[in-house]
């Protein structure tokens, strides 16, 4: 373009934008380039086609700025002007004036890019630690207890696959077995005998077969470690869990620090049978030895302004591979939940499972246990809680409030944004696919708690 064009006085210029609003009827030329207009090749004079060309209906317009006549277009008998005259004639007309917000075409991202989450980042160059930290709550395929998960629980990736379902046996896996109870030496002697413990008669049915114990070891999710299920059991082992203090603050009588030996030497355990259904879309039944949870907190003397108990996890990088290397999540991991929920009789204070104390995938050597909640609830390895008066911060909620809530009360008519919750994936049976049922088949015992 000339400079010719482009020199416009102040006095004209602001004169032509003022007037371009009152020219610029829907689909006028004003602020418009002829090819964004699509009237590149104007029709001749003689076809009268001035009204169809370039003008495209603009109304025959006589304003005038600074003395300088505006073209008029679209009236009978007006002839073709030709686009280098307008643009001598009248310069401001094609003269593109970009808003603050507009972008060009070509910094549009690809939609199939877009669509990609992985691409997607790799192609905005996000694909780093750092950038993982940003869209923490965009991927949760890479995050710690189940969500996410745990345990069964504490971490959060998606429905599993064929070809992620734990193998038949110890033998199919092509590798060592896992641990189905800690190291020898690790407990006193005095808390191993009380493993296996008496069965609770309320609870010896989960509504199908127990998952055998070579699944449940095998298959767990605990991002503190890694977000492999099957190398959770390999890293978990580099944890060291006796002995073990659980820190108690807030609205309690008695706050302190607590040895873990001593609290499970002061409660009744028993075995329940559990369903286990992970926000994942998968589920399990298992034998946990532990008690009420009530009868821990009680040691305590929550008081009565307290309305909600928070849990806290270990933050050991140094230990934990996964915490060393995605530091971008929020260790250590956090849970919480209502008094009322805390007190209800299902929920539970775990220290072991398929009668005998918990090996280090699942938790040792207090966990909770909700059964009528998706299995990032039920934290690991518990090391702080506090009684609060207000609802304490969750970690997946906080990371994605918009697919993990506070409650996390097992529904199916609720999906998850990413997967349907209608179903769930038998851990212990093929992953056979079966019917999930609303707080995970434990209506009768928890939903007058949501009135």
């Amino acid at each position: 373009m000339s400079h010719d064009t482009l020199a416009v006085s102040g006095p004209v210029a602001l004169a032509c934008i003022a007037l371009g609003a009152a020219w610029a009827a829907p689909g006028c030329l004003s602020g418009v380039t002829p090819e964004e207009h699509g009237a590149v090749e104007p029709p001749p004079a003689e076809d009268g086609g001035a009204q169809e060309a370039g003008a495209r209906g603009c109304r025959d317009l006589d304003a005038t700025a600074s003395g300088v006549s505006r073209p008029r277009f679209g009236s009978e008998g007006d002839a073709w002007l030709g686009w280098a005259h307008v643009v001598q004639e009248w310069p401001m007309s094609f003269i593109r004036i970009p808003r603050a917000w507009e972008l060009a075409e070509s910094l549009v991202t690809p939609e199939d890019i877009y669509l990609n989450r992985r691409r997607f980042m790799q192609r905005i160059g996000l694909a780093t630690a750092g950038g993982a930290a940003v869209l923490a709550g965009c991927d949760q395929e890479e995050a710690g207890q189940e969500a996410p998960t745990s345990q069964p629980s504490q971490g959060a990736g998606g429905p599993p696959t064929d070809d992620q379902l734990p193998p038949a046996s110890d033998a199919d896996a092509g590798a060592v077995a896992p641990p189905t109870e800690p190291e020898p030496g690790t407990l006193p002697d005095d808390i191993l005998a009380l493993y296996p413990a008496a069965p609770n008669a309320a609870f010896l049915d989960g509504g199908r077969p127990v998952t055998d114990a070579q699944f449940a070891n095998r298959f767990n999710n605990f991002y503190e470690f890694t977000t492999n299920k099957s190398r959770v059991w390999e890293l978990a082992g580099t944890l060291t869990t006796h002995p073990w203090e659980i820190e108690v603050s807030g609205l309690c009588g008695k706050p302190g620090t607590y040895d873990t030996d001593e609290l499970v030497r002061g409660l009744v355990l028993e075995e329940r049978i559990y369903r286990f259904r992970c926000v994942e879309a998968w589920s399990m039944v298992v034998p946990w030895t532990g008690a009420p949870l009530k009868q821990l907190l009680d040691k305590f003397e929550p008081s009565t302004d307290a309305r909600y108990v928070r849990f806290l996890t270990f933050n050991r990088p140094d230990e934990a591979e996964g915490q060393r290397t995605q530091a971008h999540y929020p260790w250590p991991y956090f849970e919480g939940l209502r008094m009322d929920e805390a007190m209800n009789d299902l929920a539970m204070a775990v220290t072991g499972i398929y009668g005998k104390p918990m090996p280090n995938q699942h938790g040792p050597p207090i966990r909770l246990i909700t059964p009528w909640k998706y299995g990032f609830k039920s934290i690991k390895s518990i090391a702080k809680i506090e009684f609060t008066a207000t609802q304490p911060p969750t970690f997946w909620n906080t990371l994605s409030a918009r697919e993990y809530d506070f409650l996390a009360n097992v529904d199916p008519a609720v999906p998850h944004p990413r997967w349907s919750q209608a179903t769930e994936r038998d851990i212990g049976n093929n992953g056979e696919r079966i019917e999930t049922f609303p707080y995970n088949g434990y209506a009768e015992q928890v939903a007058s708690l949501y009135g």
